[in-house]
């Protein structure tokens, strides 16, 4: 019998990391019975968010998954390393909780993150317009903690910030920019009004959590 290209690429997969496929859907949080349905050809192709799973479980870019990242050719697609959403970043939106649910967050697949940060990466979502002359609404940010970064900050990194006021939480992502006094401040890229006033980086109750080491927008869904 012969074997399909891309499913022989899962299946390389599998014996790199000496892993069943049913112990590989239950790492992944898939139902085995799909995988082994793929695995058999009785579909034609893997769901992309089912893919996305699948690379996390393994630590492999979705591209070797999907059998994608091996195809010759100009137009093959870039493989895509997957990453956890673990928090949504909102200029002036207060959160009893700092972070999502992990039942909440998402796995999504971005091209490849610098193999120095891969174990420490992880995304935000921007929502709201206090970065949108950057960063519009819905992009995610891949981001790395500050006491993982390479160097210390500078002016023109873009941070992750979260403020916490009673029992309330505000995370956002600004700009470190060189103030009017000389000092560094952190400053939104905002085409409205009420987001435009730069923020001293040493405000109370305030801390950088990270900074911004890439951004992804997508424009077509990958399922």
């Amino acid at each position: 019998m012969v074997i399909d290209p891309k499913r022989q690429a899962l299946l390389s997969l599998l014996a790199k990391h000496d892993v069943t496929p049913s112990e590989l859907a239950r790492r992944a949080g898939v139902a085995s019975g799909t995988l082994y349905s793929y695995l058999k050809g009785r579909t034609a192709s893997l769901n992309g968010t089912t893919a996305v799973k699948l690379a996390a479980a393994l630590d492999e870019p979705v591209g070797y998954i999907t059998g994608d990242a091996v195809v010759v050719g100009a137009d093959a697609p870039m493989p895509l390393r997957a990453i956890s959403i673990v928090s949504e970043v909102s200029a002036g939106t207060w959160r009893e909780e700092p972070d999502l649910p992990p039942d909440d967050r998402e796995t999504i697949g971005i091209p490849s993150i610098p193999s120095i940060y891969r174990a420490v990466a992880f995304g935000v979502r921007v929502s709201g317009s206090s970065m949108d002359l950057v960063y519009p609404s819905g992009t995610i940010l891949v981001c790395v903690p500050l006491f993982e970064f390479h160097r210390e900050p500078r002016v023109g990194d873009r941070v992750i910030v979260r403020r916490e006021r009673a029992d309330l939480y505000e995370t956002t992502v600004k700009e470190l920019a060189a103030g009017a006094a000389g000092q560094v401040v952190l400053a939104p890229r905002s085409s409205r009004p009420e987001h435009q006033q730069p923020l001293p980086l040493d405000g109370d109750h305030q801390v950088i959590l990270a900074v911004v080491i890439g951004s992804y927008r997508e424009e077509n869904s990958i399922s």
